[in-house]
């Protein structure tokens, strides 16, 4: 598996989709492209099976959108919808497909930018209807792979497909995000049971019914007092720096705040790509343009720049008040706009000027 060339098809799939306006062009353009990374040759009859047969008992059979096989056995099932569908809409209809398949090992629920993962649970061999990892192009254009994806990809490729490791892994993932659920639920609204659980650790028991709804809010504000603690211990912990000078003096620094790249300005620098591919409906020459725009993050602003951070700024994103706020540099003036739906005329027309000025950089 070549990590740097599933990154860059994650670069082109998040330009690419915007041109996928159904579940065949994304299956087509994005789909098969993305397991084709992974090993599976779509042009191998015994390796990728599309538009399989699947009876499920009606008068009419149904179709699996793909199948991929490993040793000549159906190992992962997958249920292809356009970009931007609501996908967890559609588990069932994967859970059915993939009911069909005894040695199928994943199940994958796609629109092509997004990538759902099921495994089975041990109960009945049924898809459990959670998600053990997704895995977002988007994200990995504008971040690369992060390790546990790059081992769970070395694990489902056709060369290194290891089902006893792909099984283990979902089982743990499951149990975490179920007991994270599960711990959060409690941490907000205690169930009875957990309260008396607790309670019973600092010798209080034979709690009525009625008392417990008193202890219940008196451990739901303990657990809150005790994150916040915590948090803010982490906080100021992050805030300096204590250390010892060479004469034995205390020295406290401060430490500079980490810049953290939010999920919604990765979505605003993708979107702004998008836009730009279905403004200009995007020939070779100008997706190549296109794939140049990059962006900087800082403590207060999000810049998106073409080329170059200062000569190639297009625009610098910010949330102000609880509103979003663009401010396009055009033509040595600030053209301020709210709200992403409104950009595409700014956009273009600093896109358009970056592109001439770049011929004299």
């Amino acid at each position: 598996m070549n990590i740097k060339a599933i990154t860059a098809w994650s670069q082109r799939a998040t330009l690419n989709s915007a041109n996928c306006t159904n579940e065949t062009l994304a299956k087509s353009i994005l789909i098969l492209p993305f397991f084709q990374h992974l090993g599976y040759d779509p042009n191998d009859p015994k390796v990728v099976v599309q538009e399989h047969r699947v009876d499920l008992n009606k008068k009419y059979p149904d179709r699996a959108d793909i199948v991929f096989y490993v040793y000549g056995k159906p190992a992962i099932v997958v249920e292809c919808k356009a970009p931007g569908k609501n996908l967890t809409r559609y588990f069932s209809q994967l859970s059915r497909y993939y009911d069909v398949y005894d040695d199928a090992t994943l199940g994958v629920l796609t629109d092509g930018v997004i990538f759902h993962f099921f495994s089975e649970t041990d109960a009945d061999g049924s898809l459990e209807p959670i998600p053990f990892l997704t895995i977002n192009l988007e994200k990995i254009a504008s971040r690369g792979l992060v390790t546990e994806e790059v081992e769970f990809l070395s694990k489902v490729g056709h060369e290194g497909f290891d089902k006893k490791w792909i099984t283990q892994f979902a089982n743990t993932e499951l149990l975490r995000i179920k007991l994270t659920n599960w711990l959060s639920l409690q941490l907000h609204n205690p169930s009875p049971q957990f309260c008396r659980y607790v309670l019973g650790h600092i010798d209080i028991k034979n709690v009525s019914e009625k008392k417990l709804e008193t202890y219940a809010k008196i451990l739901r504000d303990a657990f809150a007092h005790g994150l916040a603690d915590k948090i803010y211990e982490k906080i100021q912990d992050k805030k300096t720096k204590v250390s010892f000078s060479r004469n034995g003096n205390l020295q406290i620094e401060p430490v500079k705040p980490k810049i953290i790249t939010t999920d919604r300005e990765l979505e605003i620098f993708s979107y702004c790509k998008q836009r730009l591919t279905s403004l200009l409906q995007s020939n070779r020459l100008h997706q190549n343009e296109i794939s140049k725009i990059d962006y900087e993050d800082k403590i207060q602003k999000f810049s998106v720049f073409y080329s170059r951070k200062r000569k190639g700024k297009m625009f610098d994103y910010a949330e102000e008040n609880g509103r979003e706020k663009f401010v396009f540099f055009i033509n040595g003036q600030e053209q301020v706009v709210f709200d992403a739906p409104n950009i595409d005329k700014p956009l273009l027309a600093v896109f358009r000027q970056k592109l001439l000025e770049s011929q004299s950089w």
